[in-house]
């Protein structure tokens, strides 16, 4: 499953990448979440699992169309390891 955030009209929107094109889970379900940084904080990936599922398969939106966002627009941390010089 490959998941990204874009957002249609300012509002925020979770879809699943296929090849055919983006599945826009919020149309599959009207209860889906809309912050997939939220998502993946609070382990609800297993639940857009479940709403994708329920999909027929019917892509919603052409990926060249969308306006795509950060997947976690507000990262609490972000860890770097500095292994790129010579004496490591």
């Amino acid at each position: 499953m490959r998941l990204l955030a874009f957002t249609i009209d300012h509002q925020p929107r979770i879809g699943a990448l296929t090849d055919a094109g983006v599945i826009d889970l919020s149309l599959v379900d009207a209860g889906t979440p809309t912050d997939l940084g939220a998502v993946i904080k609070n382990g609800r990936l297993a639940e857009l699992a479940t709403i994708l599922a329920k999909s027929d398969g019917t892509v919603h939106h052409e990926l060249d169309c969308l306006d795509l966002q950060l997947p976690v627009a507000t990262p609490g941390k972000i860890l770097c390891l500095g292994l790129n010089y010579m004496d490591h």
